[in-house]
């Protein structure tokens, strides 16, 4: 039972390290979802949405093709709370 507790342990940290992003593509990521009509937040498809926001992102920085793929995996994780947000508005 304890191996099993490490290696749980080691594939959270590995995930959450894996997910990092940057700190200036965060900020830039929720000042582009503060920019986007609260209604299209909610009726977007997640596809569509997280696609409308990292569009935004990318005009203003250049991503590599591995800060990509935090931004999309950080993105991912946070469309629940995004869509929360704005239906708090």
């Amino acid at each position: 039972m304890g191996n099993i507790k490490k290696r749980l342990n080691f594939l959270a940290r590995t995930i959450i390290q894996n997910i990092t992003v940057n700190p200036h593509v965060v900020r830039l990521l929720w000042k582009a979802v503060s920019e986007i009509n609260y209604q299209s937040l909610l009726s977007l498809p997640d596809r569509d949405l997280s696609k409308v926001i990292t569009e935004k992102v990318r005009d203003s920085v250049i991503l590599d093709s591995q800060e990509s793929q935090k931004l999309d995996a950080y993105l991912a994780s946070k469309l629940l709370l995004i869509r929360d947000l704005a239906d708090a508005v």
